[in-house]
């Protein structure tokens, strides 16, 4: 939870906490002596307008209680999301990978992005695992890559890199992800002929 300095209308927010994607804000009228003077929503930074939703005003102890329930809400589909992926969540270590040494090609490796990158409830192995695709982008300081439980194509910065994954502690999973990719990409080969 972080106290902020922002202002919502004629509300401060001074709670917020952001989690999934969203961000759960709690404010304060303080230039109104009404005890309505509360207010509970969410909040997403967008590129070109930021955008509140959901807003409700209301006492003190009951936008508190909004607000809680809604941040157990957004804990909730975390919880339901995580539970869903079939794979095991922990996370990759320093110490199961190999350092990545930038003159050495990568494409071709299944490697880990350090976990800091990501959002608190997104540091799992799901989210850091990927294969790399390409090597040396046309900005020459980043790559992309597939990751692997999801096949979303990513790019990223050499520096956000945590290594290789050593063998032994590549998931089975993401093996079976990368064989799945290769064999995918031997048929679009053989189709392109």
């Amino acid at each position: 939870m972080s106290e902020t300095d922002w202002m919502y209308k004629d509300y401060q927010i001074t709670q917020a906490i952001d989690i999934h994607r969203r961000m759960v804000i709690f404010g304060e009228c303080r230039s109104d002596d009404k005890p309505t003077a509360f207010l509970c929503g969410y909040y997403e930074p967008l590129l070109l307008k930021d955008a509140y939703s959901e807003i409700q005003t209301g006492r003190y102890l009951e936008m508190m209680e909004l607000f809680l329930q809604r941040v157990q809400g957004q804990i909730d589909k975390v919880r339901t999301e995580q539970q869903e992926m079939d794979v095991p969540l922990d996370i990759i270590t320093q110490e199961m990978c190999d350092p990545y040494q930038q003159n050495k090609n990568l494409c071709g490796q299944m490697i880990a992005i350090e976990p800091i990158w990501f959002r608190p409830e997104e540091r799992i192995a799901p989210k850091q695992i990927g294969y790399v695709m390409a090597d040396k982008t046309p900005s020459k300081d980043s790559l992309v890559y597939k990751r692997l439980y999801d096949g979303l194509s990513k790019s990223c910065s050499y520096g956000y890199i945590l290594g290789v994954i050593k063998p032994e502690h590549q998931p089975d999973w993401a093996k079976e992800a990368i064989r799945n990719l290769q064999k995918n990409a031997k048929m679009r080969k053989g189709e392109a002929r």
